[in-house]
């Protein structure tokens, strides 16, 4: 029996990106709430830039966690634990359902890390192991994705493309049977982007376009942003 394993962030588990935003700004919260839910990149015009926001997330800390919430990724895992585990009752594969959780940035305690996988198991359900490891993304090699993944689940995938971009260009090294689940941001400020939206008078999807492009290399899906955001409710069946 062979395992099927996916790796996630504890960052894309739980929004972290709403206390850090909040952590500079605390006197803001009326006006950064209704910009926050369904942006396109993240900067909020008159607060803070694209390039501020991800040199803040760049030197996050725990601190974040105590504010941190559950985000709808967690449904994410849940049927992926549920389907592979159906999978196997019924003899369509042979695999037993794996989560590789990366903690990384965060050095935290037995107890810290015993709380925050009960709360990971109460909304997967307990049928899975769950391995810990804590690896940056220059760690987190396009080798390491094809020996022990089929999938990864990754808020700033941006950040881990270009950490990783001199080891891609190596055609052997690449990962396309590898799938990454991330949210669709632009990696920049709208502004900076008047062109990306239309071609030929037409609307374009320039999501689908950089899969497409990226197809050979690695198999992204773009996912909405919200399903990436703070669960203030159950959407457990929100689009992907």
């Amino acid at each position: 029996m062979q395992i099927e394993s996916v790796l996630v962030d504890l960052d894309a588990i739980l929004d972290t990106r709403l206390p850090l935003i909040l952590s500079h700004f605390p006197d803001e919260i009326d006006t950064i709430l209704p910009l926050y839910f369904g942006r396109k990149t993240n900067a909020i015009k008159d607060l803070f830039t694209f390039k501020e926001f991800n040199e803040w997330y760049l030197n996050r800390d725990k601190k974040l966690l105590l504010n941190a919430t559950m985000t709808s990724v967690v449904f994410i895992l849940r049927d992926f634990i549920e389907n592979t585990i159906k999978n196997m009752h019924t003899n369509v594969t042979n695999s037993i359902p794996n989560i590789i959780l990366n903690i990384f940035p965060y050095d935290l305690t037995n107890n810290e890390l015993k709380y925050i996988l009960k709360g990971i198991l109460a909304h997967t359900g307990p049928e899975v192991n769950i391995e810990v490891v804590n690896l940056n993304n220059k760690q987190l090699k396009p080798s390491y994705l094809n020996n022990n993944i089929w999938g990864m689940i990754k808020f700033d995938f941006y950040n881990w493309l270009i950490d990783n971009a001199s080891i891609l260009e190596d055609t052997s090294e690449r990962c396309p049977d590898v799938k990454v689940l991330t949210p669709a941001y632009f990696p920049a400020e709208i502004n900076e982007l008047p062109n990306l939206f239309i071609k030929d008078g037409q609307k374009i999807d320039p999501f689908h376009g950089f899969s497409v492009l990226m197809k050979p290399i690695i198999d992204i899906d773009f996912l909405k942003t919200t399903i990436f955001d703070c669960l203030i409710k159950d959407d457990s069946d929100q689009d992907q």
